[in-house]
């Protein structure tokens, strides 16, 4: 899918003027997760569009509408497995050789280190063979939990070059929130593995995919033109040639889903066993259009893995799939919904951090709905537990004794705590952000990536503990945890959200503003040490704002305490 870097233009959702309801009959059958919670083969958190089942409330575009009769100017769709349009994507440990990526004329975040695997890196297609190509690589190092992203590679004899370096979180979003955010070098600016058909999946009958597909359409004039100068999330940007008089005409933005209505009976459709499992996935999760393709048709992008005698298999059966297929209209609240298009699921969220385990209803394979919602499902904050976290510290803290000073449990016992230390500013960070914002999604990062460390680290001091275990309740059995979740509960248990224009709502305004003030000296009484001005001054600042917050949240008719964060109140 050729494209060129960088044009940033976030638009809002157009208006449906043509809407198809798709009617569920009866239930499908159920289908535990296949996807594993190794972070490379799965990557992206449960709260990423990637892993979001789409609903029973969803809307497609009918047989009339513009995008439809820009989609049915093809009749299928191309499967670009590895280079030079689809993706290589590899792992390596600290054993693998640290290779200086250097840039091709104007590289961007370039030179850079970069650990390949032993031997090269060596992809289906070199820069002197070809003059124009994606070339996108994707290295996720496991050793230190960094996932590499680099456009038009090149091997290159062992000397690699490249155009565009970025790094990004596989344990993120892997898109961004907001206009220009750009984590990826894909025009919408999704990471990479973002939507990734993989090899180790679709190659293995019986595995279910169980997540979203990144696909391209295309822009260019004289061409079977789609996709349209708009731009919504989980897509940020768009192809810089976009804004160009004749390209972009079509009428599917960049990060439009589409998907196969739930009302198609994928058993009546004649496709092969994998045919079947790529049918369920566009129907359950659906594909997002992330890139501009050539001028024939879209394609879907998938990494080097995929078998060729698979690869024949789907380029069979796709055409049978393409010509059902439609734009969901109410896919807009990408980052405030569990589910796309709203309603019940028709499938789990198989993100490695959803907790799925037998999960819910499947693809429709006989075109009905199910009503089943998977517990993981919905966007939670992080370190937000249910009320039985009390009774899961006191099997994580179960025989945990004291490490002798000056062994190595020791000294991994207190980097665990300073960890923990971390991810609590982290934690109460995320409280003072706004959910959706880059500042929020910085601090989730934060507190997610120290939280894991604190527990690995206090398990190499032989101490069992989880996310909602602190230090002090590690080795004292403590329970405070699941009395401030209780507390948080009745807290929020009969609270009302304020009419908008109501005097209610102004104070309700006023006291979220407070409690952000109050977290940014709570911050501050982390950073001073007790005792000194600083410190004290912090203190009455967090004191005094946390009493304004409680007074004005009371006028505004919502009860809540100091350890209530707002985003908690109407949950």
């Amino acid at each position: 899918m050729n494209f060129r870097y960088l044009s940033r233009h976030l638009l809002s959702s157009a208006v449906a003027a043509s809407l198809m309801m798709v009617t569920a009959t009866s239930s499908f059958a159920q289908t535990a997760c296949s996807a594993p919670k190794d972070v490379f083969l799965n990557p992206f958190s449960k709260n990423s569009a990637h892993h979001r089942p789409i609903g029973t409330g969803a809307q497609y575009a009918s047989s009339s509408h513009a995008a439809t009769r820009d989609w049915l100017k093809a009749g299928s769709l191309a499967i670009n497995v590895g280079g030079p349009w689809g993706v290589d994507a590899v792992r390596v440990a600290s054993s693998d050789p640290v290779h200086r990526v250097t840039g091709k004329s104007n590289g961007i975040g370039l030179p850079a280190s970069v650990r390949l695997p032993r031997g090269g890196l060596i992809t289906n297609i070199q820069y002197s063979s070809i003059g124009s190509y994606d070339g996108v690589a994707v290295i996720y190092d496991q050793t230190s939990g960094t996932a590499h992203e680099m456009f038009q590679y090149d091997w290159n004899g062992g000397r690699p070059l490249a155009s565009i370096h970025k790094t990004w979180n596989i344990r993120g979003l892997g898109h961004g929130t907001a206009s220009g955010q750009r984590l990826g070098t894909s025009a919408s600016g999704v990471a990479m593995l973002f939507g990734i058909l993989r090899g180790y999946e679709i190659n293995t009958a019986g595995h279910e995919i169980g997540h979203a597909l990144q696909i391209g359409l295309p822009a260019f004039p004289n061409c079977k033109m789609m996709l349209s100068k708009q731009v919504v999330l989980p897509a940020t940007a768009r192809d810089a040639f976009a804004s160009n008089a004749g390209y972009n005409t079509g009428n599917i933005p960049y990060g439009a889903l589409m998907a196969l209505p739930r009302n198609i009976n994928i058993n009546s459709l004649g496709l092969s066993e994998p045919g079947r499992r790529l049918a369920r996935a566009l129907q359950n999760y659906g594909a997002y259009v992330v890139d501009n393709a050539g001028c024939g048709g879209g394609a879907i992008r998938a990494d080097q893995d995929v078998k060729s005698q698979i690869r024949n298999q789907l380029s069979g059966d796709i055409p049978k799939i393409y010509k059902h297929m439609r734009m969901v209209l109410n896919n807009s609240n990408v980052l405030g919904t569990a589910v796309a298009g709203g309603g019940q699921p028709l499938a789990p969220n198989c993100a490695f951090d959803a907790g799925a385990t037998s999960n819910v209803a499947s693809a429709p394979s006989t075109g009905q709905a199910t009503a089943q919602n998977p517990s993981s499902g919905s966007n939670t904050s992080a370190g937000n537990t249910s009320g039985s976290s009390g009774s899961s510290q006191s099997s994580a803290t179960a025989g945990n004794k004291q490490p002798q000073p000056g062994t190595a449990a020791a000294v991994n016992w207190e980097k665990a705590v300073q960890f923990y230390k971390w991810a609590m500013m982290g934690k109460d960070a995320m409280k003072v952000y706004q959910p959706g914002t880059a500042k929020y999604a910085n601090a989730k990062e934060g507190y997610e990536r120290n939280i894991r460390l604190y527990v690995e680290h206090a398990a190499r001091a032989g101490i069992k503990v989880d996310a909602n275990t602190s230090p002090t309740q590690a080795l004292a059995g403590g329970s405070s945890g699941s009395t401030s979740t209780a507390s948080n509960s009745t807290a929020s248990s009969s609270n009302k959200q304020p009419q908008p224009g109501t005097a209610a709502a102004v104070n309700w305004d006023k006291a979220v503003q407070f409690y952000k003030w109050a977290m940014m000296g709570k911050d501050a009484m982390k950073v001073y040490k007790p005792g000194t001005a600083k410190y004290a001054n912090a203190k009455e600042g967090y004191e005094r704002n946390i009493r304004l917050y409680v007074e004005h949240a009371a006028r505004a008719g919502v009860t809540v305490t100091a350890d209530t964060p707002p985003h908690n109140v109407f949950a």
